[in-house]
């Protein structure tokens, strides 16, 4: 048993294969995919993947099934879950991310499976990007109506299991490309449309659910796909459209209690701002206690595939040489640095764990180095000239550092943990952190720093 840190949750590589093939997917669809499929079922079936937990997380408390489209081997995961469930008496949660396709009949089978005599949590992610122009636009011809049958079917199965110790949450993942940007920009009523697709779907679920115990969370907005690769001309466009949205008056004011023209209750790309809120509520505690800032990736969970220990989920295709072509690094340098295989996993693991501890534990430096990026981007005329001022680029170094910040994507795109990506700068350092701040730092301390200086 290692003598270093224990870890408390886990991500598991728990499928290679997927029965869809999204547009913004960084996964290749490749034969050589069955083949690892078939090594992680074999891994879960004899056994392996429960001894490598214990090696680094002997007390495991909450386990995450990732990969392609983890429903494919939940029944395996079902047939083996009394082995998980006795070899980790502390462990209570389960999640994952699912694009629905498959029957929901699964997922409710797996919590079905779980035994009555321990309270348990879960949370699982459904992902769907909008109205049928969106999603069919992003996951194929007949998915929008796939996914909002299967998520409605659910709900009916959820109600049957009232008397379990389990409480479960489903909240919605929405991702927007460039080109779902571009199709609201050049038809705002869309984004109505949009709306009211994601409320009618709340509204029916409500509804349905009488399990006091499951709550759905359908979110109205989506999320711009990252880590991307955006450019000057992207930023710009999603400016403009933000522009629009506020020309136009359809957003809600809550400090005003009244409602003008448009009933949305928040703005499209919402979660940035929400994003940008938490990090200046917060933001006296940047340097000071860097882990509120941080994924928990490395620090407080591990991932474990059947090649060995990753830092999260987000290297473990990096087993199919392809990944070069889609990542366009060098996948093998990278798994070399970041990732721990399993034959060296005693001088590895170490080394891993504190590299990955100087992303966490070096936020300062991390916000500091970006801030010198947009300054050098602001004088290129990459990002908008006022970002050459420090109190306008502190803000925008902010959504990168403590709003969304990957050390892989950072490893990935630029060689260091320690270095964002210009792709975030872009896209919000050319008129589109205005409107969020507008509404982030509205009757705050800190608004005249930010918006008096062009």
């Amino acid at each position: 048993m290692c003598s270093f840190k224990k870890f408390e949750y886990v991500e598991m590589y728990s499928s290679a294969i997927c029965n869809l093939n999204c547009s913004y997917c960084y996964i290749p669809k490749v034969s050589e995919l069955k083949d690892v499929n078939k090594r992680i079922v074999e891994d879960i079936c004899n056994g392996t993947y429960i001894e490598r937990i214990k090696t680094i997380a002997p007390d495991l408390k909450g386990l995450a099934f990732w990969g392609a489209e983890p429903t494919i081997t939940l029944p395996e995961i079902i047939e083996h879950l009394d082995e998980f469930l006795i070899a980790f008496p502390k462990l209570n949660h389960f999640s994952f991310s699912t694009n629905l396709i498959k029957d929901p009949t699964v997922i409710y089978e797996f919590l079905k499976a779980l035994p009555d005599d321990r309270k348990f949590s879960a949370g699982f992610q459904i992902s769907i990007d909008g109205h049928k122009p969106i999603t069919d636009a992003n996951r194929g011809e007949g998915t929008t109506k796939k996914i909002s049958d299967n998520i409605r079917l659910l709900a009916f199965m959820m109600n049957d299991l009232k008397d379990k110790n389990v409480s479960v949450r489903f909240p919605t993942k929405i991702t927007w490309t460039m080109d779902n940007v571009r199709f609201f920009y050049e038809n705002l009523e869309e984004l109505d449309e949009s709306y009211n697709f994601f409320s009618k779907m709340q509204d029916d679920l409500d509804r349905i659910n009488t399990n006091k115990n499951v709550k759905y969370l359908i979110n109205c907005w989506g999320n711009m796909e990252l880590p991307g690769n955006y450019t000057k001309e992207d930023g710009l466009l999603v400016a403009e459209l933000f522009k629009e949205v506020y020309q136009r008056k359809r957003i809600y004011i809550p400090k005003s209690q009244k409602f003008v023209k448009k009933k949305w209750k928040t703005l499209p790309l919402d979660s940035f701002k929400s994003m940008m809120e938490r990090a200046l509520f917060y933001s006296d505690y940047l340097y000071s206690k860097q882990c509120m800032f941080t994924c928990s990736a490395g620090d407080s969970q591990f991932g474990i595939s059947i090649d060995g220990y990753h830092p999260c989920h987000r290297t473990f295709t990096f087993i199919l040489e392809q990944m070069r072509k889609y990542e366009g690094c060098d996948v093998n340098f990278i798994r070399s640095k970041i990732t721990v295989p399993k034959e060296t996993f005693d001088v590895d693991f170490p080394r891993v764990s504190y590299l990955v501890g100087g992303f966490h534990n070096f936020l300062k430096m991390r916000h500091n180095a970006t801030i010198s990026s947009i300054f050098e981007a602001a004088r290129v005329g990459e990002i908008l000239p006022k970002y050459k001022h420090y109190e306008n680029a502190y803000y925008l170094a902010l959504m990168n550092t403590a709003a969304y910040s990957c050390h892989i994507d950072n490893f990935i795109q630029t060689s260091s943990i320690g270095i964002s990506p210009l792709s975030l700068i872009r896209l919000f350092g050319n008129g589109a952190l205005d409107y969020l701040m507008k509404e982030a730092l509205n009757d705050s301390p800190y608004k005249h720093e930010y918006n008096d200086i062009q």
